[in-house]
């Protein structure tokens, strides 16, 4: 089944338990898939320097990213757990743990460790990259 999970036009938890009944298991890949065009203050703008990377700069501010990437997540899980499936697939990013658009600056991604694995710890440098962070928290 696939649903629109973006802003006010996203299911109702409600909808979601209606949709979930008799689910096993649900794979969440709904996302604004890429940085905001528009960086919070203090951050370099994504991609500017990078113009060849296939995720774009999405059309939508920091704050409607985390709302929608958040939000939606901590509702999807609600209705999941709700709705009594047994297992959530939460598709993360590199972002989450530090990658960004930018090449290797200040910005850049520099992993803590190697191999990377579940202990790295979060270093978001972008709100997309917040967002997946978050979404994570909302998991545990």
């Amino acid at each position: 089944v696939l649903l629109d999970l973006a802003g006010d036009a996203g299911p109702t938890g409600a909808k979601l338990c209606e949709v979930f009944a008799g689910v096993d298991a649900v794979v969440h890949c709904a996302a604004w898939p890429g940085p905001s065009a528009t960086p919070p203050p203090a951050v370099v703008a994504s991609g500017r320097s990078c113009p060849d990377f296939g995720i774009g700069l999405e059309d939508t501010s920091p704050s409607g990213l985390l709302r929608d990437n958040v939000m939606m997540t901590a509702c999807l899980c609600e209705a999941a757990v709700a709705a009594g499936v047994r297992r959530v697939v939460f598709s993360s990013s590199a972002f989450a743990i530090g990658w960004s658009h930018v090449g290797p600056t200040a910005q850049g991604f520099i992993p803590a460790s190697l191999p990377i694995d579940e202990k790295h710890a979060p270093r978001p440098f972008e709100s997309y990259g917040l967002s997946k962070a978050m979404g994570e928290a909302v998991l545990e």
